[in-house]
């Protein structure tokens, strides 16, 4: 049984040379027109509203805006329907799927802080209190659902869609390869006022400097691995629900859990990353065991996908 969110390369017979020139001429436009109106749209927005966030800051908005609008276009130019290539399911079996997700992810990640409480590697806030404890659920329940649906749209949905010609197993490693990457991507160099045209330019230029420090590699190697796991849930269900509910669980875990509790000075430091102090060795252990179980559990819903 094949996949509907397929359907659409195959059937135009895209090869995997014009899949990478179609990714490649989105990732330099996308780049190339966030840096042209970077500082234009930012001193606009600042003589709109009194005051604008920090052109770094802005910069980052605008790069994720452009990143998803642009993969909708592109996903249009290629004669693809948007349901079918952004992998859009709306019935019971897929909100199950996102429930049973969101349950794998959440307690793998629970797990892991888990297990760092009881190695010292992170310990609970001293003044916590039921007020606290409710702000810090209501943003990361916030932070989780707006990641989940935004980035599955675009990772899972709309780029893995894009690179289905390069084949399954290429396009789900690619695809996760890109996901995990990003991460460290970030427009962060803070330019003082006023700025000059090509600003934005300069922010961009100095986005990729992270990927070269060897300190993020358990970071990015953790990335990966979440990255695979959403891909093959993606590719085994024909829907991007699951991929939700998993990365919806992982983030909102994580938020809450950062809330509650600080790094601490420990022998066992090395099981997690610097990148957020939770990502690393252990991340990686516990979610391979918990996709097994799940590929396990989903067996029997599930009819073959190819992809």
């Amino acid at each position: 049984m094949s996949s509907p969110c397929n359907a659409g390369p195959r059937r135009l017979g895209t090869t995997p040379g014009r899949a990478l020139g179609w990714v490649a001429i989105y990732a330099v436009a996308v780049l190339l027109v966030a840096g042209a109106i970077g500082q234009p749209t930012h001193a606009l927005a600042d003589a709109i509203f009194g005051s604008a966030p920090p052109l770094h800051e802005w910069v980052s908005v605008l790069l994720k805006a452009l990143a998803v609008f642009g993969s909708l276009i592109c996903v249009a130019l290629l004669g693809l329907r948007w349901r079918d290539a952004l992998a859009l399911r709306f019935d019971g079996a897929a909100l199950t799927d996102a429930l049973n997700g969101f349950i794998y992810g959440f307690v793998s990640v629970a797990l892991v802080f888990a297990l760092l409480l009881a190695l010292g590697v992170r310990s609970f806030h001293a003044d916590i209190d039921v007020a606290w404890i409710l702000d810090a659920l209501f943003k990361a329940a916030l932070t989780a659902a707006l990641v989940s649906a935004i980035e599955e749209l675009w990772f899972r949905g709309a780029l893995t869609a894009l690179l289905a010609p390069l084949g399954s197993g290429m396009a789900l490693m690619s695809v996760a390869a890109i996901y995990a990457s990003l991460h460290f991507v970030r427009p962060d160099l803070a330019l003082p006022a006023p700025h000059a045209w090509s600003d934005g330019f300069v922010v961009i230029s100095g986005m990729f400097d992270r990927l070269h420090e060897t300190q993020y590699g358990d970071s990015w190697l953790a990335l990966l691995v979440a990255g695979i796991v959403l891909g093959l849930v993606r590719q085994r269900s024909g829907c991007i629900a699951g991929c939700w509910g998993w990365h919806a669980g992982w983030v909102f875990a994580i938020q809450f859990g950062k809330r509650l509790c600080h790094l601490d000075y420990s022998p066992y430091r090395w099981l997690v990353g610097v990148y957020d102090g939770v990502i690393g060795v252990a991340f990686i252990a516990v979610t391979a065991l918990a996709l097994w179980l799940y590929l396990r559990g989903q067996r029997r819903r599930w009819p073959s996908h190819p992809s």
